[in-house]
């Protein structure tokens, strides 16, 4: 489980890390999941949340 923002350097950074393990292991029942920690109000917004997480590649 992996708690982030969209607008955190760190949580950029560690999306990578993520999605290889779920390439990796995700066959074997591994799920990564992210929790959207919002720290700003423009990131509160659910549109905003989407418009990120397709432009990262997040499904």
């Amino acid at each position: 489980m992996n708690f982030w923002t969209f607008s955190c350097v760190n949580s950029l950074r560690a999306l990578p890390y993520l999605k290889a393990w779920q390439n990796a292991y995700g066959q074997d029942g591994f799920t990564a999941i992210g929790v959207n920690t919002p720290e700003f109000g423009f990131e509160q917004s659910a549109d905003n949340v989407r418009k990120a997480m397709t432009a990262l590649g997040i499904d």
